[in-house]
């Protein structure tokens, strides 16, 4: 950090944090960055901000991060929450994102524009986790894997999905390959969407899904 600093004529202006790969921290608030700004270091985290509302946002976001269940996204998420609680922006609330990286997985999902932003960032990692697991339970039906090993995935996802009956349309694939169609799910959701039916046929009639 010393070494980046002292080679940037514009260091008053910047805002950088570092984690290395053993955990230590280290950040840098720039004097003339815009205030309220400042940086926290915690174990194995950074958090920063400006042109906040408080000087307690960068602090609570680690404190909160330290004491948050769940895997790195999910404790990401309470962090950048204690951050808006806080106070957050100046400006008012506009966009977030949730960028991570590592153990197999990459999450990358943002809001550029709405008028409630993390609750929208929530949404869409929830979203993009209900698609995993739908997914997955489709890789499972078409390597001709029991659908009903994959039932309680593709319900747990259409929890999410809510309106978008993509995880019961592919339940209902997955039983009539099986041999055991149901036609009343399927008829509930055709009439939801009409072009399911289309879809379905297709896949019925060759016996597998297309690639």
């Amino acid at each position: 950090m010393e070494r980046l600093l002292a080679r940037d004529p514009e260091a008053p202006l910047r805002q950088v944090g570092v984690v290395d790969a053993h955990g230590v921290a280290a950040g840098h608030t720039g004097s003339s960055c815009v205030p309220f700004a400042g940086t926290a270091v915690g174990d194995g985290v950074v958090a920063q901000g400006n042109m906040l509302t408080a000087t307690a946002a960068w602090t609570a976001m680690v404190a909160r991060i330290a004491g948050a269940d769940g895997d790195l996204a999910a404790r990401l998420l309470a962090s950048l929450h204690a951050g808006e609680q806080a106070g957050g922006d100046v400006r008012g609330r506009q966009s977030a994102a949730l960028l991570v990286v590592g153990g197999g997985e990459r999450i990358d999902v943002r809001v550029d524009d709405h008028p409630d932003p993390f609750a929208e960032l929530q949404r869409l990692l929830a979203m993009y986790r209900a698609d995993l697991r739908m997914r997955a339970a489709i890789g499972h039906i078409v390597a001709g894997g029991d659908v009903e090993e994959v039932l309680p995935e593709l319900r747990a996802a259409q929890e999410v999905f809510g309106t978008n009956r993509e995880p019961e349309f592919w339940e209902c694939v997955g039983l009539a390959l099986a041999g055991r169609p149901d036609p009343a799910l399927l008829a509930a959701i055709v009439r939801a969407n009409p072009g399911w039916a289309q879809l379905y046929g297709r896949i019925v009639v060759t016996g597998r899904v297309a690639s």
